[in-house]
């Protein structure tokens, strides 16, 4: 592994002079006219959406730009709209865990949320709602969009894939849109929801509704949208790219293109963590048969690379806190977790045997994993020294989170919680 210091691989998009001056009756005029003539179906698609978004009007739901969780929460997939997988409000246990409550699925756990004291669990295509207390289930919905992910922002709960089910905090349906893509995530915003996928296919719903108010092909992709409340960065196959959104509309700042390091059909780039005005991005790479990757740091203004270091085997996502990243370097049964700051590696675990790794989360003075050998425990490390601190074999196998003192483990059979003995 090692450290690279970089020239910027950044491309500027300087937005153009309008040419079109026409008004705004003339161009509806001349689009409806296309439509009526079949010249344009994507027009027509644009013209509709256009149509829909005035009768709507302005969405009363609006999430500010500088939106973050409370205490006692965990309400996205990675916590925070910037992906850090850091909750600093959370102190798990420092000391081996007594086992809390379990609460057994009929399918697998696919992520997990908690907020307004309530544990939220997205199994198979069902939405279920839990005590934090004794897991006792308050309610459970079937949703419509195949939801893989839950989001719970500013009192409603979202489930998203193949499209966005909005829920309030009780379970009751506020509206359901089926995509023709499928999402891993989606970022509100000011009214707005905006989805986008790696190829470049974009969506932009209004929050009150539902509606979809713009579907396009960017030029550029939203995949993994990330923010720390100023751009929105995102991901296509090979590129990282930047959006400024002014009512509603995206315009691109700038785009990375990653591809440096020899193109290979199973390369490909993790969501974006972004923190602090920097962006942390993994890439995975197949080069000459050997797994591995790099993590680059952008400036997330300019986007000029400050600094990359090399992984073998491959990276998953980058942890951030402050500037300190935590990230796992896993394929298969080979693994070792780093603590980086500035770039160096201040601390690295490496387990005695064969033990795969996935992506950790940090508490500020904890970090916490779960492995992928034969019992699949939780591991629980000092972020300060790298010490571990326990380890508790629970047959993890889904997401890993922390609120307040417990630790939520999404298992083969269920959830389980771990709080501290005694």
């Amino acid at each position: 592994m090692r450290l690279e210091r970089t020239t910027s691989d950044t491309k500027f998009i300087h937005s153009g002079q309008k040419s079109n001056t026409m008004s705004p009756s003339r161009r509806s005029f001349l689009a409806t006219a296309a439509c009526g003539v079949s010249i344009s179906s994507a027009g027509c698609t644009d013209l509709s959406h256009s149509i829909r978004e005035r009768r709507l009007g302005p969405p009363e739901r609006t999430v500010p730009v500088d939106w973050v969780p409370e205490p006692g929460t965990w309400p996205l997939p990675a916590y925070d709209a910037g992906r850090s997988a850091t909750n600093p409000h959370a102190e798990p246990p420092r000391s081996p865990p007594r086992a809390s409550w379990s609460w057994d699925a009929d399918g697998r756990i696919s992520s997990l949320v908690v907020v307004d004291g309530t544990v939220y669990a997205a199994v198979d295509e069902t939405v279920v709602a839990l005590d934090p207390n004794d897991g006792t289930e308050t309610w459970s919905r079937t949703v419509e969009t195949y939801g893989s992910g839950l989001a719970a922002i500013a009192d409603r709960l979202y489930s998203f894939g193949g499209g966005v089910t909005a829920l309030t905090l009780d379970g009751e349906l506020a509206w359901t849109t089926r995509l023709d893509l499928f999402t891993h995530g989606f970022l509100e915003r000011d009214g707005w929801l905006f989805v986008g996928d790696v190829s470049g296919e974009f969506r932009r719903l209004h929050a009150d509704t539902g509606d979809v108010v713009e579907a396009k092909t960017l030029e550029g992709a939203l995949a993994g949208v990330a923010t720390d409340g100023d751009l929105l960065y995102g991901v296509g196959r090979r590129e990282l790219y930047a959006y400024a959104v002014t009512d509603g509309q995206l315009d691109r700042h700038f785009e990375i293109d990653a591809d440096d390091h020899g193109a290979s059909a199973h390369d490909h780039l993790l969501s974006p963590a972004v923190a602090d005005g920097r962006v942390y991005l993994a890439r995975q790479l197949e080069r000459d048969g050997i797994d591995d990757g790099v993590v680059a740091v952008h400036d997330g203004t300019s986007g000029d690379r400050l600094d990359q270091v090399e992984f073998t085997p491959r990276p998953r996502h980058p942890v951030v806190d402050d500037e300190t990243v935590f990230v796992t370097a896993s394929v298969g049964e080979l693994a070792e977790l780093f603590r980086l700051d500035e770039g160096d590696v201040t601390w690295r675990y490496e387990p005695d045997g064969p033990e795969g790794l996935r992506s950790p989360i940090s508490t500020g003075e904890t970090v916490l994993v779960h492995a992928t050998n034969h019992d699949r425990p939780v591991i629980a490390f000092d972020a300060e020294s790298g010490e571990e601190l326990w380890r508790r074999d629970i047959d993890a196998d889904g997401p890993l989170i922390a609120v307040d003192d417990v630790v939520y483990v999404g298992t083969r059979d269920g959830i389980a919680t771990l709080r501290a003995d005694g």
